[in-house]
């Protein structure tokens, strides 16, 4: 671990995803320790689009609420939508991808044939038919994502799994009478974990815009709860007069999805069997 992070810091790439994640790191704490926060649902009509000030270092809303807390909370709700949709999508799709890729046979058609079914239909498209289906809402919102993007993991694991299989160690092992169970754990999880984790980082990334999408349309989060999305789609109207309302948490939602490629990016590198030390 110290030699990845290492390598991570090594790196471009690396260091600006480090940085930006200790940024939203430190907003992650104070919308949990609610230091300097303010009540992102409490209403003051006068101070309705008031600009920002001391006060109000990003200004108000329509309704008087405080944009920095809310587009705080909303990074912190954004991110969770996120990291559950990502992590439920990642043990699923790789495990399936595992199971394909080394078992082989009817099992591994199948769920390349269930991939394939996902696969063609459009991420964005897919997740708001299923959101609409099951209704909106964060949970919601978080498994139509988890489920669009469950066939990019089990193709990230199912290619090097097909690979490892045929490698000499993976044979050795097989023919020395170690279990299926052993050179899972101990030969092709190992080799694996490097794709996986830049996936995770990549697809958090997406799964951050797919929730401010579907918020902004109105089918993710629900007000008054606070969501980027949603803030961006209420401040449409007042772009013109309140540029605020609408530049914040625009402007949050670019650090989240920045953060997470860069440090996709620099995870990538830092895995990277071929990196120089010098």
């Amino acid at each position: 671990m110290k030699t990845i992070t290492r390598r991570l810091a090594h790196g471009v790439n690396g260091i600006i995803g480090l940085s930006l994640l200790g940024v939203v790191l430190v907003l992650v704490v104070l919308d949990v320790t609610g230091l300097g926060m303010k009540d992102v649902l409490a209403q003051n009509g006068a101070l309705s689009f008031h600009a920002p000030s001391s006060s109000h270092i990003f200004g108000t809303d329509q309704f008087g609420r405080d944009i920095l807390s809310r587009s705080i909370a909303g990074l912190v709700n954004s991110l969770r939508i996120g990291l559950i949709a990502v992590a439920i999508a990642s043990i699923i799709g790789t495990t399936l991808g595992i199971l394909g890729g080394f078992v082989g046979g009817i099992l591994d058609d199948a769920i390349s044939r269930m991939s394939d079914l996902l696969f063609a239909f459009p991420a964005v498209l897919l997740a708001l038919a299923i959101v609409s289906a099951l209704g909106p809402g964060s949970f919601n919102t978080a498994i139509a994502i988890a489920i669009v993007y469950v066939p990019i993991f089990v193709r990230v694991a199912r290619g090097p799994v097909l690979t490892l299989r045929e490698r000499e160690f993976v044979k050795a092992a097989s023919l020395l009478g170690f279990s299926s169970r052993r050179v899972m754990r101990h030969h092709i999880l190992p080799n694996l974990a490097a794709p996986v984790i830049v996936q995770i980082s990549l697809s958090l990334s997406w799964a951050v815009l797919t929730e401010s999408g579907l918020s902004f349309l109105g089918l993710g989060t629900q007000p008054p709860n606070p969501s980027l999305g949603l803030m961006v789609s209420e401040a449409q109207a007042f772009a013109s007069t309140a540029w605020w309302t609408l530049l914040f948490p625009s402007i949050f939602i670019v650090l989240l999805v920045v953060t997470f490629n860069m440090l996709g990016d620099g995870l990538r590198d830092a895995l990277d069997p071929s990196w120089n030390r010098e």
